[in-house]
């Protein structure tokens, strides 16, 4: 899914970012959580759920990518990608970023508490990868 909001954002969705724990509490890595992710989008079923998912993000989000660019107090604005996992009912329940910045955090905070729609199932992780466009 891509979302290009003013100046900051060109979205795709997929996975979990930062502070993540895999089923059973486990620590789940942040490469273990985007190969989820890009298998989970990889099918048809996960294609139509990001897709979904995208434009629900897109619509929460964009006004907060803008105020997370403005209040950063380093502007160094690299490509990153947000790792979410999502629970049954579409809560997320972990998030992962890499790589970290100011911008990274802010977004990853945000987005703690979003529910969106049902994913295929639980334990699903999507990814966002944010991509900041003069």
């Amino acid at each position: 899914m891509r979302v290009t909001p003013l100046f900051v954002i060109a979205l795709v969705l997929g996975v979990p970012v930062g502070h993540g724990r895999a089923e059973g509490g486990a620590p789940a890595s942040f490469d273990t959580a985007m190969t989820a992710a890009q298998a989970n989008v990889a099918t048809p079923e996960g294609a139509a759920f990001d897709a979904e998912l995208g434009k629900q993000f897109g619509k929460v989000h964009e006004n907060t990518m803008v105020q997370c660019a403005v209040d950063a107090a380093d502007k160094n604005f690299a490509t990153f990608n947000l790792l979410m996992e999502l629970d049954a009912a579409g809560a997320v329940v972990r998030t992962l970023v890499r790589p970290e910045s100011p911008v990274a955090a802010c977004l990853q905070k945000a987005v703690a508490h979003d529910v969106y729609g049902k994913p295929p199932r639980a334990g699903y992780w999507v990814r966002a990868e944010m991509v900041f466009r003069p």
